[in-house]
């Protein structure tokens, strides 16, 4: 679970001296917020204004996160590790994951040293279907975090996952709701922004479910779309594409029901993977994307744009 710390001691020879000034302004702040409580909770009339007020707030906080930490998280192809000497073993490596986040080391280091938790959970996901591996993601990411057993009900003043809230947490170093003394950490993101923080949550297992799947199930189309990003800089895009076109094709022709929903479903991933997939995705689109087509194939191909 991660620590919260509270300011340092100020040492007692360093401390001014109280001003009654100082005790007045204190005072008068106090019965000003005191006034605004009251009015929040007793007057119909202000009550949606400051409703808006907050969720304004709320908003941009969350919107600042989305664009400085939710679109950073690449994939673990190698022995990359953050902050560790831990040697990685041959047969994890070879699993996908992703690297260290926040305060939390990679994924790899995790499945090496953490008894056995998170491993088999990831090997879970590469066994499973693409469409059913979705599910598993916020078990990956409680166990990668560490908060499988942190009792879900034990963030003070909030009535959400307290688990996904501390994992968040970890993985952004940065404090949503409040502390565990049940003081508040900021007056925007506590128990009153469950909705937001929901969200958060929502994205954050979209981009590492979508780092997995592009590392694991979809890893030989990646390759291939990261081979026409690399081709695209000398040629046209529908040319540097063909041999993932070619494969895509492959796959729908011949896997049925599960074929089409991994033509949809890869284009979708590398919309929220990271730059590259979305450049590929933007290219792919400038190339194919004809929702009207005669052919059945580029039809199902243009749905995975429209994410």
């Amino acid at each position: 679970m991660p620590e919260h710390h509270g300011k340092p001691p100020v040492p007692a020879h360093s401390k001014p001296k109280p001003r009654n000034s100082g005790a007045a302004l204190a005072l008068a702040a106090a019965l000003i917020w005191t006034a605004c409580v009251l009015v929040y909770f007793r007057s119909p009339d202000i009550m949606p204004y400051l409703k808006h007020h907050y969720a304004q707030i709320a908003r941009g906080v969350y919107e600042w996160a989305s664009s400085t930490r939710m679109k950073r998280i690449p994939a673990d192809d190698g022995p990359k590790r953050r902050n560790d000497d831990v040697p990685i073993p041959a047969d994890i490596r070879k699993l996908p994951g992703i690297v260290g986040w926040g305060s939390v080391p990679s994924m790899h280091q995790v499945m090496t040293t953490d008894g056995g938790r998170l491993r088999p959970l990831i090997e879970r996901y590469v066994a499973a279907d693409p469409g059913d591996a979705q599910e598993m993601v916020w078990d990956i990411i409680l166990a990668w975090t560490g908060m499988t057993d942190v009792d879900p009900a034990s963030y003070p003043r909030y009535k959400g996952d307290a688990r996904k809230l501390f994992a968040m947490e970890a993985l952004t170093e940065v404090k949503f709701g409040t502390n565990p003394d049940g003081s508040f950490t900021t007056p925007y993101l506590g128990p009153r922004d469950h909705a937001t923080l929901e969200k958060y949550y929502e994205e954050w297992g979209d981009k590492v479910n979508s780092c997995l799947l592009l590392s694991s199930h979809y890893r030989p189309l990646y390759r291939l779309a990261l081979r026409g990003n690399a081709e695209c800089r000398t040629s046209d895009a529908k040319s540097a594409y063909t041999p993932l076109m070619h494969e895509l094709r492959r796959i729908f022709e011949t896997d049925g029901e599960k074929g089409r929903f991994i033509v949809v479903d890869f284009i979708r991933q590398l919309q929220v993977y990271d730059r590259r997939g979305i450049t590929s995705a933007n290219n792919l689109k400038d190339a194919f994307h004809d929702p009207e087509s005669d052919d059945e194939f580029i039809r199902e191909l243009s749905a995975g744009f429209t994410k």
